[in-house]
């Protein structure tokens, strides 16, 4: 079972990728970030599985240019930044011989998704889980992870992860690339639907404005109405014959 949580005091998103081999899936990595109160949340996990994750002050984020760097990507990818997703699901447990409730949680956000043969990347839309290892809203509870593991976290993030300055900047420049590519084609798939809701609004407006001065026959008027008012439109406008 899907319940999704609307939390106003909490900023959620993500950068994920994920690489396919011959239509099965070959690794997946991402990095998370939770914002709340002033400080974030962040968790990584690297293609062999490996997580962490550390919360630290918002504002050492933005003086850190990598990290600073994703967040922003993670911004634009991520449509519902207040949303949040958990999953029920009951396992059978062999020694209790029950079975117990279980529960997950994830984002939804535009991911990355590389063939591994060609090593060519495009952005996907449809519903592909970028996870949490934590119950999100066990967050507000929590403060700044310590120094020790802060100076973990990072190298960890340098070195285990794999992301070494030339390879995590190098893909920096490719996600920012295939990002202005999905804005880009977002943004005009918007300004088609404003151009045709506009386009239906003038041509309402002219088919009543003719049907009050030739007083049209109900079947005439709906024939019209079907040929100048879009289906996307006509949901909107529906004649009352």
């Amino acid at each position: 079972m899907h319940t999704y949580h609307y939390s106003k005091d909490m900023e959620f998103s993500g950068v994920f990728d994920v690489c396919f081999k011959t239509k099965k899936v070959k690794y997946e990595r991402f990095i998370q970030f939770t914002k709340f109160k002033d400080l974030i949340y962040i968790e990584i996990k690297n293609a062999k599985g490996n997580a962490r994750s550390i919360i630290i002050p918002f504002d050492d984020l933005l003086k850190n240019t990598y990290l600073k760097t994703y967040y922003d990507l993670s911004l634009q990818l991520t449509t519902h930044k207040n949303l949040v997703v958990e999953v029920e699901w009951t396992e059978y447990n062999r020694r209790s011989f029950n079975y117990e409730k279980k529960t997950s949680w994830y984002i939804n956000t535009a991911y990355f998704n590389e063939d591994f043969y060609t090593a060519i990347r495009t952005i996907e839309t449809d519903d592909y889980r970028c996870p949490y290892h934590i119950n999100p809203n066990d967050l507000r509870n929590m403060d700044v992870s310590s120094v020790k593991d802060i100076e973990r976290f990072f190298g960890v993030l340098n070195v285990r992860f794999e992301y070494e300055e030339r390879r995590r900047f190098k893909d920096i420049l490719e996600y920012t690339s295939l990002m202005l590519e999905y804005n880009v084609a977002s943004i005009e798939k918007e300004l088609e639907k404003i151009s045709a809701s506009q386009e239906d609004n003038k041509n309402i407006m002219v088919l009543l404005e003719l049907n009050s001065k030739k007083e049209m026959n109900t079947d005439l008027f709906v024939i019209l109405y079907r040929l100048v008012v879009s289906k996307e439109g006509q949901k909107k406008y529906v004649p009352v014959c």
